[in-house]
């Protein structure tokens, strides 16, 4: 028998596993062995008598422990005592500026802190000007991309149809536009050799 149940008890019955249930109505499960080598401790569970006579053990609810999230759960391992909790600091204290990083964030919020706002009419004002106007040559690089783009897909286009692929109306219109594309093409060409 264990140590759990060192007092001398009556057993009354067994339970629905074949253990014994004692006179104040409860069950000792027997510590068991875990997988990595250490003992689990003997567990002492109610039990009750089912109308049929036969015994069952059980946890009571209201001793069930409830399920706690990792960040409610104390911090110091089981067993170690917790020491009574830290008061707050009366006033946030900055940490030393260490880090390039830290030193950074630290004077951008004080040139935040100082720099007064600025009037609302400025601020309008800047969101209404037009942005610079692209470079002529980026501009016409992306014409002639697309241009290209544009070609490529005719010629497949024209693959298909070589291929027995009966054309509707759009594709019939975008085969109609090669020779205009390709003059497209060039001018933009010839705008980009000159830039």
């Amino acid at each position: 028998m264990s140590a759990m149940t060192a007092k001398t008890q009556e057993i009354v019955g067994k339970d629905q596993d074949g253990r014994d249930v004692y006179a104040d109505k409860s069950v000792v499960v027997p510590g068991s062995l875990r997988p990595d080598g250490t003992r689990r401790k003997d567990l002492r569970v109610r039990a009750e008598q089912r109308p049929d006579g036969s015994w069952r053990s059980f946890v009571p609810q209201d001793e069930v422990k409830k399920y706690a999230v990792r960040a409610r759960r104390p911090a110091n391992p089981p067993g170690a005592a917790a020491g009574p909790p830290l008061p707050p600091p009366l006033f946030k204290r900055e940490a030393p500026a260490g880090s390039r990083s830290a030193r950074r964030a630290a004077a951008r919020r004080r040139a935040r802190e100082a720099a007064p706002l600025a009037p609302v009419a400025e601020t309008a004002e800047a969101a209404e000007a037009p942005a610079p106007a692209a470079d002529a040559g980026d501009e016409l690089r992306r014409r002639a991309k697309g241009l290209t783009k544009k070609l490529k897909a005719v010629s497949e286009l024209e693959t298909r149809v070589a291929a027995g692929l009966e054309p509707n109306a759009q594709q019939a219109e975008k085969l109609a536009r090669r020779g205009e594309l390709e003059k497209e093409l060039a001018q933009a060409m010839e705008a980009l050799a000159v830039t």
